[in-house]
């Protein structure tokens, strides 16, 4: 690594003497905060200097040791087997040389992450920078713990692919599911039979597409009645925390002569509210009624 010493100029002395120490107090407090540790590795000598930033500087802060030989030692204890070859790729020293060489201006950055071994899971992430200055470039090695982070990041996959699962399980209960935007008076399809996708198009505006959809499926006998369930306003009014669905049933327009009178349940329900507990999206669902409205009129 490269070292460079500060000689301040004429006339400026102690002030930029003080700004820089002031300066590179101040990186120093954004590294402690974000993370652990840095090395600094001298490419020419393969030695480098390992800094707890958890730790005040002192005798034994930062440790000075042979770069090749800590890589060594830390692949053996604290790397995941799988996670060996990446681990290895982007720390050996040999990449370290090879990337600072083709390095000619600037800065770089390459990020290893790697799981410790052993149960709990742990997680490390290093990031190597690279930063060409004069003829030499100078390569720090900086690394946090981001198991918890990693751990939010599961739950996170885990609660989209149940969210994912469960749309699907329902899916055949409900034929079509729609994501309102209460406030931009919006939508968005999750699932939808094609010939509804056919005539609404491209349309998202929600109260329009309501329209276009009474006026295509709905028989002219149960349209009021569903418009004055399924719209903006009364959507807005009703939908709480206390009253959190409303629902409408009627009859689709038949899709042929032979074909019998089909019953359809509309849902919305309530999804997320604002503070004053407005309600702010709605999930909107359609099942299919038919055959329990043809068993209830039997005899």
């Amino acid at each position: 690594m490269e070292h460079q010493d500060y000689t301040p100029g004429q006339g400026a002395g102690r002030e930029e003497t003080g700004d820089r120490f002031q300066w590179e107090i101040h990186m120093a407090d954004i590294l402690r905060s974000r993370f652990k540790t840095m090395t600094t590795v001298d490419l020419d000598s393969g030695r480098c200097q390992l800094m707890d930033l958890s730790r005040p500087a002192g005798p034994e802060n930062p440790l000075t040791l042979d770069y090749a030989h800590c890589i060594q030692q830390t692949a053996a204890n604290d790397v995941h087997p799988e996670d060996m070859e990446q681990f290895r790729d982007v720390l050996s020293l040999e990449h370290l040389r090879e990337k600072a060489l083709a390095l000619t201006e600037g800065c770089e950055e390459e990020v290893c992450i790697h799981r410790r071994p052993g149960e709990p899971v742990r997680w490390t992430e290093l990031r190597v920078i690279y930063s060409h200055r004069g003829r030499q470039t100078a390569v720090n090695i900086l690394g946090q713990d981001i198991t918890s982070e990693k751990r939010q990041e599961a739950l996170r996959q885990q609660a989209m692919e149940d969210r994912s699962y469960i749309i699907s399980s329902l899916s055949s209960l409900f034929f079509s599911t729609y994501y309102i935007d209460l406030e931009q008076d919006t939508f968005r399809p999750v699932t939808q039979l094609r010939r509804v996708k056919d005539i609404l198009g491209s349309e998202v505006n929600c109260t329009a597409a309501l329209q276009v959809y009474a006026n295509h499926f709905i028989h002219p006998d149960d349209r009021e009645e569903y418009l004055s369930v399924m719209n903006m306003q009364n959507l807005r009014q009703s939908l709480r925390w206390w009253n959190p669905y409303v629902a409408v049933e009627y009859r689709k327009l038949p899709e042929s002569q032979t074909n019998r009178l089909e019953w359809v349940r509309a849902t919305a329900v309530l999804a997320r509210a604002a503070g004053d507990d407005a309600p702010k999206t709605a999930v909107y669902v359609a099942q299919d009624i038919s055959d329990s409205k043809h068993k209830a009129c039997k005899p």
